[in-house]
């Protein structure tokens, strides 16, 4: 499993959205690494940023389901 796989993974198993420095903590990287990770999650759009508290913690995207439905009608 590659470092976005396991970033992923870890959102995927969480309830509510956690930091960067959570998710380092859970894979024993340093917090600049876990970033860089997420960054790339989020640019593909597999997640998002949302801010709690002033800091920023991550989730994994939520689906429209709407858009997504219209989508695979116009195909």
């Amino acid at each position: 499993m590659n470092m976005y796989e396991k970033i992923y993974s870890i959102l995927k198993n969480e309830k509510e959205p956690i930091s960067t420095k959570e998710i380092a903590e859970k894979m024993g990287i340093k917090p600049g690494r876990a970033t860089l990770g997420l960054l790339r999650l989020q640019e593909e759009g597999k997640i998002e940023g949302a801010e709690i508290n002033s800091k920023l913690h991550w989730k994994i995207k939520e689906i429209d389901t709407k858009r997504e439905k219209l989508e695979k009608k116009m195909r």
